[in-house]
């Protein structure tokens, strides 16, 4: 039976020899070469280093949300310019304190005045007043009068109305200390009334105190800062300039000689504070995890090795390969996202494996070998099982692309071009280094050619242990194969009853005690709501116009008569807003600043029943009734005249002249054949739950459909909602790339069916196992975790591959030879791996714990079945071939 088996396999191992001859071939002209060589990888270093230097990077929560969000929120920033935020909770621990806030926050403004980075700083709506003062005329304000007050108008224009208006006026005048002689000549009948009543809508949102002009809660211990930015929070660098420009000046307030000042506290929230923060945790974290790495790899492969050449000899090549992958990378990329450079802990991990794994043949017998024999037959007889770990790794992360989502692309093919490189220079480095480097005085001879079989003192413990962990499979393979399988139909029992379910919370990838999302709790219990709103982007499209009408328009930003169209649809959602007042607690919207064709055709309806003469008439007789002078008011007198003639709509010089333009800038915009229209919705709560965030999404769906309107929802609650739906497509499309291009990669390598079904049978139930894991202990998936099991089949398909060559090479089939010859590398990569991911665990970022974790525990498994399992299954193989070619 032997013979047969030897005849069996002659094929397989002919077809094998071929890679092996190719990987000898390359071992062999580097460790000939071994200077040119070596001097060649400082060069590619150096290169990779400068190419490196080429890339932008960004940390932005749009990052981790899916791709249709992450184009709604472009399209917005395009259409309307930057969104983004810092919210300062400025506090005092005494109440009442509204006069040291607002001059604490009066002076902040002033010293962040010439800070290129901020766009605006606003703590109230008194700015629109101090715009209004300056306006030319207030003959159009009545044209902003909303249609609950039409009838305060109409009276307004009644000799009654008149007349109570100026006794009123004349009143005010009377009182010492409050002057307003300007406005009053003016604006005499208070006709702006109807724009600030208007204006008063565009700060809501929140529940500020009633009556006071700033944004103070009710018992006056905090103030609510919102700081306006003019870059987008991705570009970290100027938001970090951003961010430390506030924090020192604030700092230098509290330090100042105001003795009020010192007792108050200011903490940040919003985009820009969630980025940085998120950037520093994540950054401290992936600095951590890259250094306890390579610490405990080092001392791991000390413990093991206990040779100074072999570690010299791995980390060289380590080196090469992480520094060429990032060069590589550099060359078809030019921005990265921050929380992927989580692959420089898996790189050490995964790379190492190469030289693990190359180095087991070198440690046979009483004393290493390394002469230049010995390590060309070493990578001939690792050299094809290397080869197609490296395949099958690559693949199993370059389907993180498949995912569509920026931080898994970018991790997987920066860790991919890592492991291709890595697996070239353990080719070449290791064994040039090892020739250069060590040169032993004596050294026993080694035929390259041939497969000495293990005795039980080679190998060392982690030998033994393997061979021990098999010992029971190989006896009972029957019931080792049985127990599998139970393991398999249960986990995946589990799995079908209880599927892993998506994060619908973008807090839960932030730090545990992320002072920003606590700002913003602090912000919701102060005033009832959170300053986060949803945005509404309602479209319509534009009727065709000439070249000089798109033109002209073009450079007036905004085309009128297509806006009011619009305006009118928005007019009839507002309705249907006010009806979901149960999920809705309020809303911004362009109306708040432009009233629409419907509201102003009534105005001047209105407006044109008035007798013209009769109503100048009666303003100059109650002009000189209440003792004014009548050439004081000759201006007011003239836009009162204008407002009676009136019979056209507002035009953009007039909103231009109230100082409105650029606020409408970032609620109305035409650009391409349609018009856009930006509404800020607040829901009654926070939508960080799925609960939630359902009803109100489904609220204003169902208000859209009736208006019969085309609006998308973003934000930052958009986002979170949008990750819960897509994450779990995103997580099946990576999986099953990888799973395809993995099991495709083993059957046609290794070109024996049972032999590939054997391979794959471990990491396969190690995926199975930790996806019922993450549905009995409640792990939620979200972008960070999303790529664990293409990651899992990618590492773990590694030990199976290792195992399975060893035993098919080897001419008797020799289950024993296998597992002691690959199962102490198996298990010293494995715990390699482990290390780099279990620091993962103990990170500060919820996200990257989940990573940890998770990965941790398939990668675990893997190991324990491909020592415990699969030896079972082999034999059964054996048994299988050997009575075939028997009969």
């Amino acid at each position: 039976m032997r013979v047969g088996l030897s005849c069996a396999l002659g094929g397989t191992l002919e077809r094998k020899s071929q890679l092996s001859t190719v990987c000898e071939t390359i071992a062999r002209v580097a460790a000939r070469r071994p200077r040119l060589w070596l001097v060649g990888a400082l060069l590619l270093c150096l290169l990779s280093a400068l190419l490196a230097l080429r890339l932008d990077y960004r940390s932005d929560v749009t990052d981790l949300a899916p791709a249709p969000v992450r184009e709604t929120l472009g399209r917005l920033q395009r259409l309307f310019g930057v969104h983004d935020q810092l919210l300062l909770l400025v506090t005092s621990p005494q109440p009442g304190s509204d006069e040291v806030l607002v001059s604490f926050a009066t002076a902040l403004r002033a010293r962040l005045s010439d800070v290129a980075e901020i766009a605006d700083i606003s703590f109230g709506w008194g700015e629109h007043a101090v715009a209004l003062r300056s306006a030319p005329s207030f003959g159009s304000a009545p044209l902003f009068a909303r249609d609950e007050d039409i009838e305060t108008l109409e009276e307004l224009l009644t000799p009654a109305g008149m007349r109570r208006q100026l006794e009123k006026v004349a009143a005010h005048l009377g009182v010492p200390g409050l002057g307003g002689v300007d406005w009053v000549e003016r604006d005499p009948l208070e006709l702006r009334q109807f724009l600030l009543s208007r204006l008063q809508s565009v700060r809501r949102g929140l529940q500020f105190r009633t009556g006071s002009p700033h944004f103070l809660s009710d018992d006056g211990s905090a103030l609510l800062v919102r700081i306006t930015g003019t870059v987008h929070s991705s570009d970290l660098p100027r938001v970090r300039s951003l961010v430390n420009s506030v924090r020192d000046a604030a700092e230098e307030l509290r330090r100042s000689d105001e003795e009020r000042w010192r007792a108050i506290r200011v903490a940040e929230t919003g985009g820009y504070a969630l980025n940085v923060e998120s950037e520093l945790t994540m950054r401290a974290d992936l600095v951590m995890n890259i250094q306890v790495s390579i610490v405990l790899v080092l001392a791991l492969l000390t413990l093991a090795w206990r040779n100074f050449a072999l570690l010299l000899a791995s980390w060289a090549a380590l080196s090469v390969g992480i520094v060429g992958g990032w060069g590589v990378f550099s060359l078809v990329r030019d921005e990265l996202v921050v929380l992927a450079l989580v692959s420089g802990a898996v790189l050490v991990a995964l790379a190492i494996d190469f030289a693990i794994h190359l180095s087991e043949p070198l440690r046979r017998g009483v004393r290493v070998r390394l002469d230049l024999e010995a390590v060309v037959g070493a990578v001939r007889e690792t050299g094809p099982s290397l080869c197609l770990a490296a395949l099958t790794t690559v693949s199993g992360f370059v389907a993180f692309a498949a995912a569509g989502e920026g931080f898994l692309e970018d991790m997987g093919l920066l860790t991919a071009c890592g492991i291709a490189v890595t697996f070239f220079a353990t080719l070449t480095i290791f064994p040039a280094v090892l020739v250069l480097f060590y040169r032993p005085a004596e050294s026993r001879p080694l035929d390259p050619r041939s497969l000495p079989a293990v005795d039980s003192s080679t190998g060392g413990w982690l030998a033994r242990l393997a061979g021990s962990l098999g010992g029971a499979s190989r006896r009972w393979p029957r019931g080792s194969a049985a127990l599998a399988l139970c393991v398999t139909l249960a986990a995946g029992a589990l799995v079908a009853l209880r599927p892993p379910e998506p994060e619908s919370d973008l807090r839960q990838i932030h730090a545990y005690d992320s002072s920003a999302v606590e700002t913003e709790r602090r912000i919701e219990a102060l005033f009832g709501s959170s300053e986060e709103p949803l945005l509404l982007l309602v479209s319509k499209e534009q009727q065709m116009c000439s070249r000089d009408e798109a033109i002209a328009r073009g450079k007036k930003q905004l085309d009128l008569p297509a806006a009011y169209g619009l305006l009118d649809d928005v007019e009839r959602l507002e309705h249907e807003l006010e009806a979901a007042s149960a999920v809705v607690a309020d809303w911004v919207s362009p109306l708040s600043l432009l009233p629409s064709r419907h509201e102003q055709t009534r105005v001047l309806e209105l407006l044109a029943k008035q007798d013209a003469a009769a109503v100048l008439r009666v303003f100059d007789e109650e002009i000189e009734s209440i003792g004014f002078a009548p050439e004081s008011f000759a201006a007011a007198r003239q836009a009162l005249a204008d407002l009676l003639q009136r019979g056209d709509l507002l035009t953009l010089d007039e909103i231009s002249g109230f100082g409105l333009s650029e606020d409408l800038a970032t609620m109305v915009h035409s650009t391409g054949g349609q018009v856009f229209a930006l509404l800020s919705v607040y829901p009654q709560v926070t939508l960080w739950q799925k609960g939630d965030q359902e009803k109100v999404f489904e609220a204003l769906d169902a208000a859209l459909q009736r208006v019969g309107v085309v609006g998308e929802l973003t934000g930052l609650y958009a986002a979170s909602a949008g990750a819960a739906e897509f994450v779990v497509q995103e997580f099946l499309i990576a999986s099953g790339c990888a799973l395809i291009v993995v099991v495709l990669l083993v059957f046609l390598l290794l070109r024996d069916g049972w032999l590939a079904l054997c391979a794959l049978t471990p990491v396969l139930l190690s995926c199975l196992v930790v996806s019922s894991i993450w549905s009995l202990f409640g792990f939620k998936l979200n972008f960070m975790n999303v790529g664990i099991l293409p990651m899992i089949l990618g590492i773990g398909i590694d030990d199976g591959i290792h195992i399975v060559t060893r035993y098919a090479r080897h001419p008797m089939r020799d289950i024993d030879h296998a597992l002691r010859s690959a199962g102490s590398a198996v298990i010293l990569t494995s715990l390699t791996t482990l290390v780099a991911f279990g620091t993962l665990a103990f990170s500060v970022n919820r996200g990257l714990v989940s990573v940890g974790q998770l990965a941790a525990c398939g990668i675990l498994f893997a190991m324990l079945a491909s020592l415990t399992i699969l030896p079972g299954l082999l034999q059964l193989h054996r048994r299988w071939v050997g009575d075939k070619d028997t009969g």
